[in-house]
């Protein structure tokens, strides 16, 4: 029997010291996560360095990472308890994707 699967989009908020290959890094680390918790990412895009509406801790800006994927509905609690380990994600919000967001991504230039 095959499990059924929901498609999910994630907002990951990185710290802005990150450089571009610290962020490629964190998202095959990312990708990595799910695909142990059983699904897969459709696609991924960096929104870029963007000010924060109220600080996280000492943060005031951050690097934004849109995800879209696929994963079992069971498993989206043990994902978010998996990236909260993980020290480079200040914030993290994954949301069950709706039919009408179907469109890809879209690269937006970077806020400074």
């Amino acid at each position: 029997m095959t499990q059924a699967v929901g498609k999910y989009d994630a907002i990951l908020i990185v710290s802005p010291e990150n450089n571009p290959e610290a962020l490629s890094k964190l998202q095959a680390q990312f990708n990595e996560l799910v695909t142990q918790q059983g699904g897969r990412v459709l696609e991924s895009s960096s929104l870029g360095k963007r000010r924060l509406s109220y600080s996280l801790g000492k943060l005031r800006e951050g690097n934004f990472l849109q995800v879209r994927l696929e994963l079992p509905p069971e498993q989206v609690a043990p994902l978010k308890k998996a990236l909260r380990l993980v020290r480079a994600i200040a914030r993290c919000m994954i949301v069950r994707g709706q039919d009408h967001l179907e469109k890809p991504l879209q690269t937006q230039t970077t806020v400074k």
